[in-house]
């Protein structure tokens, strides 16, 4: 045997050898690959039910169902039928006094404006000293403010004793007064009373000149923003509508009687247009239902056709 041989010999002992060893001991198992955990999903959250659409409100039967005769003896209708009788003491009154003769001009309208402040200062004391008497209060403040501008117009149509502007500047000032009392008692009878008179008081002013003035109509503009005012902020669309009714006629016998394109008249014409605009936007906002209400929508189409009859005569 060669070296060769033998040296392979000894080679193949070795592996042989190096076999047994590596199968007594166990290979390591392989390193685990990590897995990623599976995305986690949100699921939106339910969403509640919608409520159903609240119900339209009922209906109200009109004021008259219902009434009985009975019903012409409570103590609201007195207490009115009490404070008309007085506003028909002061009318009379002056029309005794003319007849017979028996004061100057200046003693009857003086006595006039005193016995209105008297009645009007009476209600005033009734719904503080007894508010549940609140029918009686209101007859008492409404034949006052009556009073003042019966007293006010016989003043200036009648014995002629103050100019244009300062009647208007009484109107405007009996208007305040009305309206400041409406507004601490929540009433759109006594805002009417006060408001609705000022502004008819250009047109009464106008009867002895026999023709409404450019002044005249703007000063009703004014009380008729007044008026939209009042209204909007209280949501009282009546009076609203009766602002609109008092002025409106105002204006347009105005415009009818100008001759050609006099520009104040056409200044006048347009206020009144984009007062009835603004005023019926306003109360449409302030209202806050999304059917258009009756009184807006109808506003709205009355200024336009003043508008378009205003045009063509101007």
């Amino acid at each position: 045997m060669t070296d060769l041989d033998q040296k392979l010999q000894d080679l193949s002992r070795r592996v042989e050898a190096l076999e047994r060893e590596l199968g007594k001991t166990p290979t390591p198992p392989a390193p685990a690959i990590p897995v990623a955990p599976p995305p986690v999903v949100y699921a939106a959250p339910p969403q509640p039910p919608r409520p159903p659409a609240p119900p339209a409100p009922p209906l109200e039967p009109p004021w008259w169902t219902g009434l009985t005769f009975a019903d012409l003896f409570t103590a609201k209708v007195l207490a009115w039928a009490g404070g008309l009788v007085t506003l028909l003491g002061v009318v009379f009154f002056f029309v005794l006094a003319v007849n017979r003769g028996w004061i100057g001009p200046t003693a009857r309208v003086s006595l006039g404006a005193i016995a209105s402040a008297i009645v009007f200062s009476g209600g005033l004391f009734i719904r503080r000293r007894y508010g549940r008497l609140y029918y009686s209060a209101y007859s008492g403040v409404g034949a006052g403010i009556g009073g003042g501008y019966t007293t006010l117009l016989a003043a200036r149509l009648r014995y002629d004793l103050l100019t244009d502007w300062q009647a208007l500047i009484v109107a405007a000032a009996i208007a305040a007064v009305g309206v400041a009392t409406a507004l601490a008692w929540s009433s759109e009878f006594i805002a009417g009373l006060g408001l609705v008179g000022a502004t008819l008081a250009p047109a009464a002013v106008g009867l002895q000149s026999g023709e409404l003035t450019s002044a005249g109509t703007t000063f009703a503009a004014f009380v008729f923003a007044g008026t939209a005012l009042v209204a909007i902020g209280k949501r009282w669309q009546p009076l609203l509508a009766v602002g609109v009714a008092a002025s409106l006629p105002q204006v347009g016998v105005l415009v009818g009687l100008a001759e050609g394109t006099e520009w104040d008249v056409v200044a006048v014409a347009a206020a009144f247009c984009l007062l009835y605009l603004a005023a019926a936007t306003g109360m449409q906002v302030r209202l806050g239902t999304p059917a258009l209400a009756p009184v807006p929508t109808s506003l709205i189409l009355v200024g336009a056709v003043f508008a378009g009859i205003a045009r063509r005569a101007l």
